[in-house]
């Protein structure tokens, strides 16, 4: 009898052991498995286990659904001049949008294209929205003159730097700042984005070359924040161009006589002889556009414009918007 007891113990310890090997096995070969990270053949595999086939109740579970390893979605991902004009000038698109929200003075929409994650960190709120924003602002626009972008087809982040106009209706001034620098998040699953300010002071292909973007960010639509992207064709530019020139003559002309070509330099050797022909110089660009037509030059596009008086003004691109120009 107490040789039966002895035996029925030695056994039991045995199938502990045994049953203690196994679980070791089988969580090494677990753990093996998620050593793998997020390589296409382990993405493969998954998928493989996953599956259920013939109705079987033995369904796998995910290697992401199992493991409780932190996660970092904070990636440097390359960056990359953005060179499409559609592209870019939706972003711009967007930023005008938000300034347009400032000048109306309207508060909680202003807080809704805010990023979620800049309202957290700051404790942004209504009632101190305007220690982040400028609540003078009247007819603002802004004009895109650098983008660089980081992301992958789900979520982008755009860094931009450009110049802000804005005209004060009760002086009549034009006030303009250089070198604004905003960021722009655009989540294409869900077609909405946000709008991060940031103070830039630096070089921003330095700035967005260092900054980390969060690969898993998604964002959540709302009634001010949808994106709704627009085409843009050779005419519409031509016609974008030209009302930026035309703005710039009046309203800036020091940086209009900075646009011009060699060619119109030679016409206007200093600033004072172009300022005294400036009626002439506007009215020879304001007819409406009789036609169009572009040609490349090294890698660059020339726009060229005739006018419905027959006029030719001509674009010469160094990258989208910043250009030189040959006037009639």
């Amino acid at each position: 009898m107490k040789n039966d007891k002895v035996y029925i113990i030695v056994l039991v310890i045995i199938a502990v052991v045994l049953g203690a090997l196994v679980f070791v096995y089988f969580n090494i070969s677990r753990q093996d498995n998620f050593g793998l990270g997020n390589s296409n053949e382990n993405t493969a595999v998954t998928n493989k286990n996953t599956s259920n086939k013939g109705g079987s109740e033995n369904t796998a579970t995910n290697i992401s659904d199992i493991t409780t390893l932190p996660v970092d979605p904070y990636e440097k991902l390359s960056l990359e001049a953005v060179t499409d004009y559609t592209e870019f000038f939706n972003v711009n698109n967007i930023i005008n949008l938000f300034y347009g929200l400032v000048a109306n003075r309207n508060s909680q929409s202003i807080i809704n294209v805010f990023d979620p994650d800049y309202i957290k960190k700051n404790d942004i709120t209504v009632d101190n929205l305007t220690q982040y924003v400028n609540s003078k602002y009247d007819e603002i626009t802004f004009y895109a003159k650098t983008m660089y972008r980081k992301g992958s087809n789900a979520v982008r982040y755009y860094f931009v730097s450009g110049e802000m106009q804005n005209y004060d209706f009760a002086s009549e001034t034009l006030y303009e700042a250089e070198n604004i620098s905003i960021v722009v998040i655009i989540d294409f699953n869900n077609d909405c984005f946000s709008i991060l300010p940031i103070a830039n002071e630096g070089d921003l292909f330095t700035f967005a070359q260092e900054y980390n973007i969060n690969t898993s960010k998604r964002l959540k639509r709302n009634a001010n924040n949808d994106y709704n992207e627009q085409s843009y064709d050779d005419e519409i530019i031509s016609i974008n161009y030209i009302r930026y020139f035309q703005n710039m003559l009046y309203l800036n002309t020091p940086k209009a006589y900075e646009m011009l070509s060699n060619e119109s330099i030679s016409r206007y050797p200093t600033l004072e002889d172009f300022s005294n022909d400036l009626d002439n110089v506007y009215n020879s660009i304001t007819a409406r556009i009789k036609s169009y037509g572009t040609k490349g030059d090294d890698g660059k596009k020339k726009y060229s414009i005739i006018m419905n008086n027959e006029k030719e003004i001509i674009f010469d691109e160094e990258s989208i918007m910043n250009f030189k120009v040959t006037l009639p």
